[in-house]
Parts: structure tokens; sequence; C-alpha cells
């Protein structure tokens, strides 16, 4: 990235159960697809998150059967795909995954182009997967605003943090291919100093390893519109399904609402005991501000 450089209480929704990121197998090969997140810029080689994930799988008596980083600090989606065109992933891995957007923002590049450049990158990395989508998983964007480097802007780049997030988080949720969130995380560097690099910018070590346990723990859904289920809780409930397309908030906050492709059709600040009702049909993502917390969560309507 640049050159110096929570779903409450998950309503009803549809899903399965798939075997996406736990690394059930013996033997793992693993390819990691980003920019200056996935390298680990400014911290030692060990401690990127893909090479700690590896350590981590090992100690679980794991054969490594490889593992290959395609990434560039300063890299947007575009330059990720150049990359792959012009120097195609030889052979299959029976993981992959994918972090990107971060330059994309913090250069002003058009929205529309991260969206339709994350489809063509997503679509890479079940290409590149021996098991499918089965073996893909998306990470989110880290919040560099909770660094020296972006604390003075951190209510923009929050902003536009999420907002990437949330596009990548949809498209992935359209095509059945896992989405981990650790954003939460890299907001927690101002209590947590050490979870920020040396450069005052990217991650540090600790915090990669923070993402891996997460990588690691999350249990995998996958929605397939067939099995009807409740979904996990991430943290404390901000709002309550009471009908079909009813919602009674249940916080003050901000109310936003997305297409399964990430975009906006729906943006409103909701009062504490407010009624809302949604006519929008199809898949959705809503977003809840309260405060400074986000919480956000997919469903049909």
């Amino acid at each position: 990235m640049i050159r110096i450089f929570s779903a409450l209480s998950f309503l009803m929704c549809f899903f399965h159960l798939v075997q996406a990121h736990d690394f059930t197998r013996d033997t793992i090969s693993f390819l990691s697809l980003g920019d200056s997140y996935t390298i680990g810029a400014s911290v030692d080689s060990t401690a990127s998150w893909p090479v700690q994930l590896i350590d981590s799988l090992r100690k679980k008596d794991k054969v490594i059967d490889a593992l290959q980083i395609r990434a560039m600090t300063g890299w947007t989606s575009a330059n990720l795909l150049g990359s792959l065109a012009n120097d195609p992933i030889r052979g299959q891995y029976q993981y992959v995954a994918l972090l990107i957007g971060v330059n994309n923002f913090y250069q002003g590049l058009p929205e529309a182009l991260y969206i339709s450049e994350f489809k063509q990158l997503l679509d890479s990395a079940v290409h590149y997967c021996s098991q499918d989508k089965k073996g893909v998983f998306a990470v989110s964007i880290p919040d560099y605003g909770y660094t020296p480097f972006g604390w003075s802007g951190r209510m923009g780049i929050g902003e536009r943090t999420d907002r990437y997030n949330q596009i990548a988080d949809s498209i992935c949720f359209a095509n059945q291919v896992e989405f981990i969130h650790i954003t939460d995380i890299s907001r927690q560097w101002e209590p947590e100093s050490d979870l920020v690099a040396l450069d005052g910018l990217h991650p540090s070590g600790k915090q990669y390893a923070l993402w891996v346990n997460r990588i690691l723990e999350q249990d995998s859904q996958v929605m397939n519109f067939q099995n009807y289920s409740q979904a996990m809780v991430y943290d404390a409930p901000v709002i309550q399904r009471v009908s079909v397309n009813s919602w009674r908030v249940l916080q003050e906050g901000e109310v936003l609402l997305f297409d399964r492709m990430g975009q906006l059709i729906l943006r409103q600040v909701a009062k504490k005991g407010e009624l809302l009702t949604l006519d929008h049909k199809g898949l959705l993502l809503m977003q809840l501000m309260v405060g400074n917390k986000s919480y956000s969560f997919k469903f049909i309507n």
C-alpha cells in the first residue's frame, strides 16, 4: 500500500458449511495474492501473515508442499491483475488468499474500477485453486487510520476502508467465497501501540499473528440459499429483525444498505427504537455505524 506506507445478532440467513480455510488436509500448498499487507512490509520476512499462517500449520503437523506470495508494496487491483497476466501462476494450490484494495482508494481511483477488478481477481484465485471456491478466501483491508501515519485523517480513512471492504465482502458473498474480517483488529492500535510496525504505517508481526488466529479460528460459512439457520454473533446486538422486511434499531446510528455488488442503495440516520421498513429485494448487506464502531451483516430480503 502507499509507498511509505461487527454483525450484530446476525438474523436468519441461509448458509452451508464448507472447509474454506480450516486447512484440514495433511499436505498444504498456499498461494497469497495482494499488496504490502501480504508481503509484510516493514516487518521481518518471517512475520508476514502468510508465513505465520504456514508456520502455524506446520506446528499442527501439516506438511507444507508450497508457499507462493504474489504481492508488492503500492500495488492496486490493476497492478495485481497486470502481474498475473504478464507472469501467470503455474499450477494450482490447495488454498488461495486475496487481500487488495487499499491503494485503490489511497490513490483516488474510481470505485467502479475496484468492483470490476476485484471480481476478476476473485475469478483468478478460484482458477488457481485445486479445490475451486472451497479453498479460496479473501481478507478484509486493515484500517491504516489507526496508525501514527494515518491518525489525523482516521475518520475519512475509516469510511473508505469500510466502503471498500463492503464491496469486497459483497462480491465474495455473491460468489460464495469466504470473506474474513480482520479490520477490527487493526483498529486496536491506540491502546496497543505494538500492533504497528516501526514505520508507523503497516501492521506489526504481532498484529499479523492476530490475523492468523482469526483465520484459523473463524467458522467457515458460505451462503447457498437452501439451508435455514442462525448465523454467528460477532458483537453486541444493535438491530433486530421483527418481520420479513422490518428492522428495529436498538442503538442510534447511521444505517447504510448495499446491494450484492457493493452499491449503496440506502443511507439514513436511525434513532434508538426506530422501525425501518426495507422494500429492497435480494441479497443485501447492511451496515450500522454506532459512534466509531461499525456493525455489518448480510441477509436476504
